[in-house]
């Protein structure tokens, strides 16, 4: 008899240990999923900036003018200007597609 409790208190403890190990791997799969789902979102947002980039190149050698930053733009204080060109004619220029 004590030798049956005995035997089914190991049984316990021997399930109470692959649950804890079930939740821990079940743990570790979320978060290698939830890094997985980071790193995809994060080569998609550089995929599109290359390719938001190569358009903008693409137009500018065909002599036109897109209106998506290929960066991130700054925000200026009101009233003043995000572009300064430092040379007007070859802003001009380019942007005429003359260059």
């Amino acid at each position: 008899e004590e030798e049956r409790k005995a035997i089914e208190e190991r049984i316990r403890v021997a399930e109470a240990e692959k649950a804890e190990a079930d939740a821990a791997i079940a743990k570790a799969q979320k978060e290698l999923a939830e890094a997985n789902l980071a790193k995809a979102k994060a080569e998609a947002a550089k995929a599109e900036a290359e390719a938001r980039k190569a358009i903008a190149e693409a137009d500018k050698a065909e002599g036109k003018i897109t209106d998506a930053p290929t960066e991130p733009v700054e925000p200026t204080e009101p009233g003043t200007d995000p572009v300064e060109p430092t040379n007007p004619e070859e802003n001009t220029e380019e942007v005429n597609g003359n260059v």
